[in-house]
């Protein structure tokens, strides 16, 4: 009885720990994922994802998270093997009633993985890859409400200064000597939020995710046109350069 008991420990001590390494990635890893934007890569697997998978899989989600509630933000970041099969989720931004429930984080994981995902490519080599998925409840986002040119362009909260506070300098990249400007298109609401964004240019090694995440984090005073505050999207160069 204690033997059988014993093993039933470890059973679930085993489980728990493949539950953790599903959830998150060490930082350092992610630069072994092609980190493709959905809406700006030309790679033909990335166009299907985006254009086939990616709406079924928000689609489906959504629908399992509005039992909880109907407002809520969900960003996540779903990591694909070689073989096009599902790797990782990373939570990147989670609602508040997710806090302390990894059951749900686990449905969610469970949601991704039902679905059939993309091998990709880059050179003709099997590659792993990572995307983001955004699920917004009550107000899905729509890029084409916010405004391209205002008479008043959205700043951020503490200047430069905050988005260098917040940046992580990947240790792969370092390693390798790796510099240059990853440029990153803001969606900025009317209270200074950032709703969404998206990488349009990188330079890979991890830097891409690093600077989505440190703009991300981000507050901005709000653009405005006619003396009123509008919604508005802004590209931001973030500078990864070596000391």
């Amino acid at each position: 009885m204690k033997k059988l008991f014993l093993v039933i420990i470890l059973i679930a001590l085993a489980a728990c720990s493949n539950t953790d390494e599903r959830k998150k990635i060490l930082p350092d890893y992610e630069m072994m994922y092609n980190y493709q934007t959905l809406k700006y890569s030309s790679n033909p697997k990335a166009l299907y994802f985006r254009n086939k998978i990616a709406p079924v899989i928000v689609k489906d989600i959504a629908k399992y998270m509005s039992k909880f509630e109907k407002t809520y933000l969900l960003r996540i970041r779903v990591f694909i093997d070689e073989d096009g099969n599902l790797d990782y989720v990373k939570f990147v931004e989670e609602p508040h009633f997710m806090a302390g429930n990894p059951d749900i984080e686990e449905d969610i994981i469970a949601i991704v993985d039902k679905h059939k995902l993309v091998k990709v490519k880059l050179e003709g080599e099997s590659a792993k890859s990572a995307f983001d998925l955004t699920i917004k409840g009550g107000h899905p986002f729509d890029e084409d409400e916010y405004a391209i040119a205002v008479e008043k362009t959205p700043s951020i909260v503490g200047g430069f200064a905050s988005l260098e506070k917040n940046l992580k300098y990947p240790e792969g990249a370092k390693k390798y000597g790796i510099q240059g400007r990853v440029y990153v298109r803001v969606f900025v609401d009317e209270k200074g939020n950032v709703v969404n964004a998206e990488v349009i240019k990188g330079v890979g090694f991890g830097c891409d995710i690093a600077a989505l995440e440190a703009v991300q984090k981000l507050h901005f005073t709000p653009g405005e046109q006619d003396g009123k505050p509008v919604k508005t999207q802004i590209i931001i160069p973030v500078a990864f350069k070596l000391k």
